[in-house]
């Protein structure tokens, strides 16, 4: 299957929320950070579920501004709350001096944890921004490994945009729940393993960059250590595929998780047949110099989810 490219107009339906920090009540704290519940903002009957980025707590409230059930953490969140088909919750969570993540909580409906999993080891890796819980009772983690400076020279990089700190390289893993505080890693793809570069033939990574959209370019984006900044992610049962949002790359892209971690390493395999590539990308073909600033969709896009089906272009990114 080859990818579809972003160049194609007219025919792409897309579904972004952009989540903004507002106000919900006088006492509360004033940013909101808040994933969407199910395929929508708002829960049946009208509820919404938010997290205050200023408070351990979180919340439903019904349509009239009261709150109908809260939940108590002993950490500040992250940046996304789900809430489970059984009235449970998954919501991320910021670990003592970790920026932005570090690991996931789930609370029964009643209020009770049931599970902490910390994902980080400090100037290695942490998960950051989203999760995605799965119908097998998984979940997704968006998370960055940090590369040295050397390592993204080696791996094409220019080295006139190498910044001197250790930079941030998204991926994401799968983890199956086995205990209170525990988890088994059982799936993982990499933005590392899916390179590609046209400024050194002698360095890793090279071909023409034009040519191969299912690939990324390791000299585009931003040339700070916070490279891709990807901020959401999402999953099509029916397609067993993930989307991520890029916010550094103003793109969505759309992988395919039907693949084993070996295949979703390299470049065959899986429903699609190219294991770990980008099967779908859009918003910016700057990206992958196929096009102009006015070809350009998406501008630091925020929580790209499917489009739910019975809504126009249901199923669709």
């Amino acid at each position: 299957m080859q990818i579809i490219e972003c160049v194609r107009k007219g025919s792409i339906f897309l579904f972004i929320f952009i989540i903004v920090s507002t106000y919900f009540f006088p006492g509360y704290e004033s940013q909101i950070a808040t994933r969407s519940v199910g395929q929508s903002f708002l829960i049946d009957n009208g509820h919404i579920l938010y997290t205050p980025m200023l408070s351990k707590n979180t919340y439903l409230i019904n349509d009239m501004g009261g709150i109908d059930q809260s939940w108590s953490s002993n950490f500040l969140p992250g940046f996304s709350v789900y809430m489970l088909d059984d009235g449970s919750i998954l919501r991320t969570i910021e670990l003592p001096l970790i920026i932005g993540g570090g690991g996931i909580e789930w609370f029964s409906a009643e209020g009770d944890l049931l599970w902490h999993y910390e994902y980080y080891i400090p100037d290695f890796y942490q998960s950051h921004h989203d999760i995605e819980p799965l119908p097998n009772g998984n979940v997704l983690l968006l998370a960055i490994e940090y590369k040295s400076p050397s390592m993204m020279v080696k791996a094409g990089r220019d080295p006139l945009y190498v910044p001197t700190d250790n930079v941030e390289v998204d991926y994401i893993v799968e983890i199956k729940p086995t205990g209170p505080t525990t988890g088994e890693i059982v799936w993982e793809w990499h933005v590392w393993d899916h390179l590609i570069q046209n400024k050194d033939p002698t360095k890793q990574n090279y071909g023409e960059v034009a040519a191969h959209p299912e690939l990324l370019n390791i000299n585009y984006g931003s040339y700070d250590p916070d490279w891709l900044h990807c901020n959401s992610i999402d999953y099509n049962e029916a397609f067993d595929q993930i989307m991520i949002s890029c916010r550094n790359f103003n793109e969505i892209w759309v992988i395919d998780h039907s693949t084993t971690t070996d295949e979703a390493a390299n470049h065959s395999g899986g429903n699609y047949g190219q294991g770990g590539d980008l099967i779908y990308r859009w918003g910016n073909p700057q990206a992958y110099q196929k096009g102009n600033s006015g070809d350009q969709k998406l501008f630091g896009q925020h929580d790209a989810q499917w489009i739910p089906n019975g809504y126009p272009g249901g199923g669709n990114p």
